[in-house]
């Protein structure tokens, strides 16, 4: 139980970060199938085989085989463990495996630097001329401009091409 909380959110983190906005919705909704029918088809498949394998007594009824009536707990419980741990450790060699084997996006190419005028660039943010119709510039409204641009995908590093 504890290594199903410890792999399932880097699991969701890691989808979140690799997948541009415009598709986590897509990629969250198809990891979740993916894990449904990997854990959800086969799984009872496999915990029914090893119910039927630990079974000491099956019910008869008109000489066809019916349900199991006394299973072997000792062996039930060791095949269960032993399953369950298996799969465990498989699961976390494999997110370990993809981890290592995670090549990160390339960086966004820094903005076209502005045009330079005839007076040179500007040396302070006082300096830059104020766009047509804004109350003037206070030192401490600068900054939600500023901070807005560098805040855009923080969350993701892969960023929706433009």
């Amino acid at each position: 139980m504890l290594l199903t909380f410890i792999i399932s959110l880097p699991a969701l983190s890691g989808t979140l970060r690799c997948v541009p906005d415009s598709h986590r919705s897509f990629a969250l909704g198809l990891q979740w199938i993916v894990i449904r029918l990997l854990g959800t088809i086969p799984g009872p498949i496999l915990f029914g085989s090893l119910f039927d394998n630990t079974c000491t007594l099956w019910q008869n009824t008109c000489g066809r085989g019916g349900a199991c009536r006394s299973y072997d707990n000792f062996y039930m419980s060791r095949y269960m463990m032993g399953t369950s741990i298996l799969f465990k450790f498989l699961s976390t060699i494999l997110f370990f495996l993809a981890w290592w084997l995670y090549v990160a996006p390339p960086s966004p190419p820094p903005p076209d630097p502005p045009p330079n005028t005839a007076t040179g660039p500007p040396t302070t943010i006082s300096d830059t001329p104020a766009p047509p119709n804004t109350p003037p510039n206070n030192h401490h409204h600068h900054k939600s401009s500023k901070y807005s641009r560098e805040l855009k995908g923080i969350d993701n590093v892969a960023v929706d091409p433009i």
